[in-house]
């Protein structure tokens, strides 16, 4: 298959142009260019992730996961973050792809609810 796909079971959230389906090989696929997809702006993550506010210049979600795991998000944007902070602290890694429209941040998950909010 050809497309931009996102593997839910890819702890990275990677990106996919081109996925390959064959005994034994397991995949969730997300296409991040389907219809039902188009207008979200958070397209998976690897916490629990309520959202709060979303404007033009700003969007700020409620984050939390089982302590001390892996956490990540991945946002469509259309341009790159001003800033990114995760209960007033810069997450541990924040990455965006200009050409595909997409940010990937990181973090280490917490067991209690923490805001993320992303400027634009």
């Amino acid at each position: 298959m050809r497309g931009r796909f996102i593997n839910l079971f890819d702890s990275e959230l990677r990106l996919q142009r081109e996925v390959t389906l064959s005994p034994g090989t397991r995949f969730v696929l997300l296409d991040i260019d389907a219809p039902e997809v188009s207008g979200r702006a958070l397209l998976a993550s690897a916490c629990r992730a309520v959202p709060l506010q979303q404007g033009t210049d700003a969007i700020s979600f409620q984050i939390e996961g089982v302590a001390n795991t892996p956490g990540a998000a991945l946002l469509r944007a259309a341009r790159a973050p001003r800033s990114v902070l995760l209960a007033g602290q810069a997450p541990e890694a924040v990455h965006y792809d200009a050409e595909q429209g997409l940010l990937w941040l990181r973090f280490t998950n917490q067991a209690s609810p923490r805001e993320l909010t992303v400027q634009f």
